[in-house]
């Protein structure tokens, strides 16, 4: 799955060439029917072409979850989505059904950002640790869809990095295993979760049983009365 940003940039390429013109589509396949007289559209490489309707495109969108990108996105929808069930947030974080657009290098320096323990229970998640988490996606995401790379704020230097060439991604834990955490110089770690590696900071995302005591009594203390 692309990352959110990636997506929305293309999109706006697409809309701007292709809205309101007809186009061929054809396949080696043989999955198009020909018979179109428009200029051809070449696609390299797709995981997945097809032509929908505008009613199964709205379907297709309807299984996704609130897009950090879009302004009418719902953060309390992507909440409860996140929530359900007790596999790992790092692992809820990459089902586009939850929460739409986050890739492999987003849910882990938005985790970073958001100093979330990755592998603790998505239904531990609580309401201040998703703010921080949601806002951290939103920032993230639209920074990257308007310079077309991925820069964490504070971010080391990546290391191909020189004087006078143009801007390029800048992580702080991921693909930086082994490297010290730019926050509290702890190596940073890497494990395999769902067939995806994962990338954290063992000592500043591991979750403190004592500060989470105090901030769920917090919560229950704000919390409205019934």
């Amino acid at each position: 799955m692309p990352e959110g940003n990636i997506l929305h940039r293309i999109a706006r390429v697409h809309g701007q060439w292709l809205v309101g013109r007809s186009f061929t589509a054809d396949s080696p396949q043989g999955r198009f029917p020909a018979g179109c007289g428009s200029p051809p559209l070449h696609l390299a490489g797709p995981q997945a072409c097809e032509l929908l309707s505008h009613e199964d495109a709205a379907e297709l969108r309807s299984r996704l979850g609130p897009d950090p990108l879009r302004p009418d996105a719902s953060p309390s929808r992507a909440l409860e989505a996140l929530r359900k069930g007790r596999i790992p947030l790092a692992a809820a974080l990459l089902d586009q059904g939850r929460i739409a657009g986050v890739g492999n290098i987003l849910r882990a320096e938005a985790l970073f950002l958001a100093r979330l323990p990755p592998l603790r229970p998505a239904s531990e998640l609580r309401i201040a640790e998703f703010e921080r988490l949601w806002e951290a996606l939103r920032l993230l995401m639209e920074d990257a869809a308007r310079d077309g790379r991925i820069v964490t704020p504070h971010a080391p230097p990546a290391p191909w990095e020189t004087p006078g060439k143009r801007r390029e991604d800048r992580f702080s834990v991921y693909d930086r295993e082994g490297q010290p955490c730019p926050r509290c110089a702890t190596p940073l770690s890497r494990v395999t979760l769902a067939g995806r590696g994962l990338f954290f900071c063992p000592g500043c995302q591991t979750p403190h049983e004592h500060t989470a005591s105090v901030a769920r009594r917090k919560e229950m203390e704000h919390a409205p009365r019934k």
